[in-house]
């Protein structure tokens, strides 16, 4: 886990906003294949970059950090699945709002990778086949996808002008920079608590931490099917926006609050099927991470900024969740040890979403507020 938190952060980088900006700008520009063609190339081009950014920054820190050199060749391995991830053009599908045609990929990608885990990997000693299986069945889906778009698209591939990647680099970089910001503050309690607290505690937050994001990551293929339809209503008729943006909000509001009590009382057995036995610092966390999915309609409300193109608004929101996690999370895990990574994600994650909430308030129903872009 914490060298998989290094890829997590990695993984933000080489995505670079594109499932934001690249979506928006294919959602309202459909028709212009040439563009999108040239789109397509362009973004390969600098995830694989950025990727190699990435694993370049990660030889450098386990040469500054003893923690990170005795994790680095794992590291180094689970970054391989990105080769995969930075060709999938998840990006253009949504924004052609054709996600049925991949989802006989993606499905067959995730069950290739189970099986081959479970009729492979028989001890620790094979934890390194984990990240060379899981970035074998990525590059094949990768491969796979991008082959369909050019064929189900009509896209003809080329390569872009130099302006024309120049130019994708400063439309994502503020939306990469936020998204960075998001997945640092809850990477970065991982971090700390495998600094401050050694391993074991590492795992037992782990435990928790897989859980809450396997229950929230059902809001994402959700999420990622409304994101270009609000962006191309708000292009065609920003009148019918706010509506829509209220009637998604409610919704989401309370599915959330129903997932969380749901969790808070099964987290005794759940963490015991997990872990093989009972564990009262894990399910102590499991418990204060599903209060804080109560706030996770953030995850509906910070793509809209985008929509409205306000990624100055999102920079700053983000950014400023960072910086308060900072503050806060080596206190708690000091005070709380376990459940004191998690309480601090629970404050950051409340915070966070009232001012999501705040940036949209003229669409969720109340006065517009002055906030600058």
């Amino acid at each position: 886990m914490f060298a998989t938190s290094f890829v997590i952060i990695a993984r933000t980088v080489v995505s670079y906003g594109f499932d934001l900006t690249a979506t928006r700008s294919v959602a309202v520009r459909q028709q212009d294949r040439p563009y999108v063609g040239r789109l397509v190339v362009s973004v390969g081009i600098i995830r694989l970059a950025l990727l190699l950014v990435c694993c370049l920054s990660v030889v450098v820190l386990s040469m500054m950090f003893q923690p990170i050199e005795d994790v680095l060749i794992l590291a180094l391995l689970s970054m391989l699945v990105l080769v995969g991830e930075a060709i999938f053009p998840v990006w253009l599908f949504q924004g052609m709002e054709e996600m049925s045609s991949i989802t006989k990929v993606r499905l067959s990608h995730k069950l290739a990778f189970v099986m081959l885990v479970v009729l492979l990997v028989k001890s620790a000693q094979d934890v390194l086949l984990v990240p060379v299986i899981e970035a074998t069945t990525s590059l094949a889906a990768g491969v796979a996808a991008t082959w369909i778009a050019c064929g189900k698209f009509r896209l003809a591939i080329a390569l872009p002008e130099l302006d024309a990647i120049l130019s994708e680099l400063r439309q994502g970089f503020s939306v990469c920079v936020s998204q960075l910001a998001i997945h640092f503050y809850t990477t970065i309690n991982i971090v700390l608590l495998g600094f401050l607290l050694g391993p074991i505690a590492v795992g037992q937050y782990a435990i928790a931490e897989k859980v809450y994001s396997a229950v929230r990551g059902m809001l994402g293929p959700v999420v990622q099917a409304l994101f270009p339809v609000m962006s191309k209503s708000y292009a065609a008729d920003a009148s019918r926006f706010g509506p829509a943006v209220r009637s998604i909000t409610g919704a989401f509001v309370i599915g959330l609050v129903a997932l969380s009590v749901l969790m808070v009382a099964t987290a005794e057995p759940v963490v015991e099927l997990i872990a093989g036995r009972a564990d009262v610092e894990s399910t102590a966390a499991l418990r204060v991470l599903a209060v804080s999915l109560c706030f996770a309609f953030g995850t509906f409300l910070s793509p809209l900024l985008i929509v409205q193109e306000r990624r100055g608004t999102f920079a700053r929101i983000t950014m400023l969740t960072m910086v308060t996690n900072l503050v806060v999370v080596a206190p708690l895990i000091g005070l709380l040890g376990v459940v004191g990574a998690a309480v601090a994600f629970l404050l950051v994650q409340a915070l966070h979403s009232a001012l999501l909430v705040r940036a949209n308030w003229s669409y969720l129903g109340g006065r517009t507020l002055p906030l600058r872009q």
